[in-house]
């Protein structure tokens, strides 16, 4: 507690140096306390801090100690779709995690948080792409295939969106339905 209204008062008077203090050391040591909740959000922006300001030859250490944290802070929040739907920062947390995954060439695990969040919001196109993107490159192209149909579902035609979707769509039905590649390269020239 004491280190948590140090951390408060760092908050009121604009120090930074003592609250990011505050923050890693309940971050370290208090675990499942009530105050772990606030100083691991004090402790992701710096990790996100760090990251953005990283040189090329210490970049990947910072993510995956940024993985570290977020990890830690959807195990808080939660990463069911239910809780991804309910709780605007467990959304927050699950994505930037997705992100650093991506980021780190994490693919399946990209694709599996990614497929909680497109579960919890189903209609929305970042997400789609974001875990169509993911699926491919993992290299898990039937998944990828239907986020890809649904995308192409919802933009414009000829739009880049749609060409975009379009083009992974028939990369994936190349890898699993070579048939239906001919047929959709057929159509799409056509267009």
């Amino acid at each position: 507690e004491f280190h948590y209204r140090r951390l408060q008062f760092a908050q009121k008077t604009g120090d930074k140096t003592a609250l990011n203090k505050a923050a890693a050391w309940i971050a370290a040591n208090s675990a499942g306390s009530p105050y772990e909740l606030p100083a691991l959000v004090i402790v992701a922006r710096q990790a996100d801090d760090s990251v953005a300001a990283a040189t090329d030859a210490n970049r990947r250490v910072l993510q995956e100690e940024a993985v570290e944290v977020y990890t830690r802070l959807v195990a808080l929040l939660g990463d069911s779709p239910e809780a991804i739907a309910g709780v605007k920062n467990a959304l927050a947390v699950n994505s930037k995690l997705a992100h650093y995954d991506e980021l780190l060439g994490h693919w399946k695990e990209a694709a599996a948080r990614l497929d909680k969040i497109v579960a919890a919001l189903p209609s929305d196109k970042k997400y789609l792409r974001r875990a169509g993107i993911a699926h491919f490159q993992a290299g898990q192209f039937a998944p990828s295939l239907e986020l890809w149909r649904k995308l192409l579902g919802g933009v414009e035609t000829g739009s880049d969106e749609w060409l975009e979707a379009k083009y992974h769509q028939l990369a994936c039905l190349a890898k699993t339905d070579r048939a239906s590649a001919v047929k959709v390269w057929k159509q799409f020239k056509l267009l």
